[in-house]
């Protein structure tokens, strides 16, 4: 049943005097049920109730209520807000007729009348509740309360029976059956497991047998003896008598999962631009909860807490240009994220498809935050700006002015192609295209020129190499992967391309120096210096040089003034860079030069920390080894 029809039912319930009787909302854990009774429900039902009975709603949760008598006291706690209320001339009941009704809330009772009516006996405080009809119970959580069901339904049959109020249950049904037959059995298993008891008949043999082979009983023989003793649908009938007893009517509660998370988004989110995002985004948090199979709204409103906090985040990093595809990028992970923490999700087994998941990129710094709570933003940063290099940079669209004429130039007139230069040229000069694009923009550009239209290649080179000084997203051109038609154009170009790629190579290298010299300022400056050699993907096959425009002295001030600790991860990522073990074949003479300009200016004997002293000797007998295998081969 939809929300509007539930209500209506139970508009209908309220009113109905035929016979007593409780109702039951019944749905799974998750699916907005509490949400509509606070929400919507109480709000319905109090609107009624101006016009008719005037009768208010009681909300009891019964999460974790161990007996009957703490079910009272949490009725009991209810009516805390209205004990001000009462006065001496509110009615006057017996002092017996009190303790008989709702007895063992007593002490509860009166600890509210020594904070709030110390002159105002207990009688007085409870007169009113004695018309417990004057009110409409909503009892929640039923599922999760620790007493036995049937002595929790006994109670509120007599609340309906004999007090005759209007009785509204909340509960995942299904969940009381698993709990109750659990219990059950339990109780059942140590039954079983009582020597005092006379196993006599036709299995009398095979307990015997067991009994002399092995002290110990195996779960399949319990399992034999609890048979013996129980009916297994014993309880489930007991249980089926009394709820066919007190509840006349069950609401499937079967929600509108859109609506309610555009509810929870409104309410929830302070940010209108994020707030107007994830309202656009509903369909999809819909179509996530359907492929996971988790339709759980705690986990919704779980993940609105967490996505905030990241979005805010994602508003200091260096994005400013795809603020909306990267905010987007978030959200969808953000949920997925929660969606698997929450639902205990598992990868397939299956390569296949496990492979098919990891086609969409995925954020560490994300998934660490939703399920531990700790976040750490250098980490987010970074993955950020590798999704817009990778996934937003890498992938132009397919109207692009320079994609089509690179692929439709010749099916095309001359007019048709010099109108989509212009255009893709436009593009180049506010810098639109990244870098790893203009192999190829040149490409096409030499194709054109061929054919006999009018153009410079060095006029678009001059626009790229400005382009490169203006930002730091810079990526080499990979001439393994530039497809050339025509083997003539690549021999054209490839100087062309060549002298692009220095200008990059340049830029990147002040990147470097840049950031290098910045860290070593810092406390942290070693795992800084990792960072950094991560961010600019510098690995064993490529450019390594990240020390040569930093001087001597701003280095060796940095190395004498750190901690064993630091000097010790020092040396290990020179070992990284320079292996010892073999000569690497990559262009880092200039580094290894200016770490001799160090070994030669550092003394070890000024330091007076002796394990310091000792660890920089250590460096000085490395950096030697290095210029060995690097300086002179």
């Amino acid at each position: 049943m939809n929300e509007q029809q539930i209500v209506e039912e139970v508009n209908r319930y309220l009113v109905d005097k035929s016979y007593q009787y409780a109702i039951l909302i019944e749905g799974e854990w998750g699916c907005g049920k509490t949400y509509f009774v606070k929400n919507r429900l109480t709000q319905e039902i109090n609107n009624l109730e101006k016009n008719r009975g005037k009768r208010k709603i009681k909300y009891i949760s019964l999460y974790g209520c161990k007996s009957i008598d703490e079910i009272k006291e949490a009725m009991a706690w209810t009516f805390a807000e209205e004990a001000s209320k009462f006065s001496e001339n509110k009615g006057k009941i017996s002092q017996e007729k009190v303790e008989s009704i709702l007895s063992t809330s007593k002490s509860i009772i009166s600890r509210i009348r020594e904070k709030i009516l110390p002159d105002v006996s207990i009688t007085n405080i409870i007169a009113n509740w004695i018309m417990l009809k004057n009110y409409i119970f909503i009892f929640d959580d039923l599922e999760r309360c620790d007493c036995p069901i049937n002595e929790v339904f006994g109670f509120i049959n007599g609340l309906v029976e004999h007090e005759e109020t209007k009785v509204i249950l909340v509960a995942n049904e299904k969940e009381i059956s698993i709990k109750e037959n659990r219990e059950s059995k339990e109780m059942q298993y140590m039954v079983a497991l009582n020597e005092n008891i006379d196993w006599s008949g036709e299995r009398e043999n095979i307990f015997e047998q067991n009994k002399r082979i092995n002290s110990k009983i195996n779960s399949s023989e319990l399992e034999k003896r609890r048979e013996l003793l129980f009916q297994n649908d014993e309880y489930d009938n007991a249980y089926k008598k009394i709820r066919e007893k007190l509840i006349g009517v069950t609401l499937h509660y079967d929600p509108d999962i859109k609506i309610i998370c555009e509810k929870i988004i409104g309410n929830g989110v302070e940010n209108n631009t994020l707030k107007n995002e994830l309202l656009n985004y509903s369909d999809m948090f819909c179509n996530y909860m359907e492929q996971y199979s988790h339709n759980n709204l705690r986990t919704f409103q779980f993940f609105i807490s967490k996505v905030s906090y990241l979005v805010k985040k994602m508003e200091q990093a260096s994005i400013k240009d795809y603020e909306i595809e990267v905010r987007k990028y978030i959200i969808e992970e953000t949920f997925i994220c929660a969606i698997e923490y929450k639902s205990n999700y598992q990868e397939p087994s299956e390569e296949w498809e496990r492979a098919l998941i990891k086609v969409r990129p995925r954020m560490l710094s994300v998934k660490m935050y939703v399920e531990t709570g700790q976040f750490i933003y250098k980490n987010f940063n970074k993955e950020l700006n590798k999704y817009v290099d990778e996934q937003i940079l890498n992938n132009i669209d397919s109207q692009d002015p320079l994609n089509l004429l690179s692929n439709y130039y010749y099916e095309n007139s001359q007019k048709w192609c010099e109108d989509k230069i212009d255009e893709f040229k436009g593009k180049l000069k506010d810098n639109k295209y990244p870098t790893f694009y203009y192999g190829r923009i040149l490409i096409c550009v030499q194709c054109l020129i061929d054919i006999g239209f009018e153009l410079s290649i060095e006029e678009f080179k001059r626009l790229m190499s400005i382009n490169i000084s203006k930002t730091d997203r810079l990526y080499e051109i990979d001439l393994i992967n530039l497809k050339f038609e025509n083997p003539k154009i690549r021999d054209k170009i490839i100087s062309d391309i060549t002298d692009i790629n220095k200008f990059i190579l340049n830029k990147k290298n002040k990147n470097k120096a840049k950031s290098v010299r910045e860290i070593l300022k810092d406390e942290d400056w070693v795992q800084e210096l990792e960072n950094i050699i991560d961010e600019y993907n510098i690995v064993y096959d490529s450019d390594v040089n990240i020390f040569h425009e930093i001087s001597v002295s701003e280095l060796k001030n940095t190395v004498i003034n750190s901690s064993s600790e630091n000097i010790i991860k020092f040396r290990r990522i020179l070992n990284s860079l320079y292996p010892l073990d073999y000569c690497r074949k990559v262009n880092c003479l200039d580094d290894v030069v200016l770490l001799k300009e160090l070994r030669e200016n550092i003394d070890p004997q000024e330091i007076n920390d002796l394990i310091v002293r000792k660890n920089l000797e250590w460096l000085i007998e490395q950096i030697k080894e290095t210029e060995t295998i690097y300086l002179n081969k």
